[in-house]
């Protein structure tokens, strides 16, 4: 599971990166569409909490 869980929090902090990375190269700070990168960072802080939680024993 928790292999699985960092799995999930790598892939999604890279997806989050280059679609910042792409959104402020095609409109800029202002004019960028940031959504999908919030959803992406939303994935990654659940799933780093996520884990956090399983290695404490779910206490």
């Amino acid at each position: 599971m928790e292999v699985i869980l960092i799995a999930i929090a790598i892939i999604s902090f890279i997806l989050s990166l280059s679609l910042f990375t792409v959104e402020i190269f095609k409109g800029g700070i202002t004019k960028g569409n940031f959504k999908s990168t919030y959803i992406f960072l939303f994935i990654f802080v659940i799933t780093i909490a996520g884990y956090l939680f399983l290695i404490n024993g779910g206490k």
